[in-house]
């Protein structure tokens, strides 16, 4: 039964990791969408702004999925050693998102701060906007 279980599990992992990844690409796609409007910057710039955005939501869903996966592993009976063994590298998966996030959220300040867009829009504006569902 328990093997059943695990099955389960792993399959609702790869869909989730599956779904996750369908997403960041239509997240990636309006993002380039977005930044291909900004007539007054260079064309260079924007490719750069697209391949660190690309980069970025890759690494955090890559992360995301690992983490999941090792997450999934720690159960309430898991084994001190097993413990030790699986949670520094669920830490560092963690910090990995984390790093992400703070890429995206410099590079949507670095965006708002060099195009043109209106007053009202700012970085988190910006990332709201990527970030919904069209």
């Amino acid at each position: 039964m328990a093997k059943a279980s695990t099955n389960q599990t792993s399959a609702l992992n790869i869909e989730n990791s599956l779904t996750g990844l369908i997403e960041s690409y239509r997240r990636v796609n309006v993002f380039g969408d977005l930044i291909t409007q900004a007539d007054d910057v260079d064309p260079r710039c924007k490719m750069l702004w697209i391949d660190i955005y690309r980069n970025a939501v890759a690494d955090r869903e890559l992360a995301s999925s690992q983490f999941d996966m090792l997450y999934a592993k720690l159960s309430p009976d898991i084994s001190v050693e097993n413990y030790n063994a699986i949670a520094p590298t669920a830490i560092k998966y963690l910090e990995r998102m984390h790093k992400s996030n703070d890429q995206l959220l410099e590079l949507a300040k670095v965006v708002s701060e060099a195009v043109h867009f209106k007053p009202t829009q700012g970085p988190l504006d910006i990332f709201d906007e990527i970030s919904t569902e069209k």
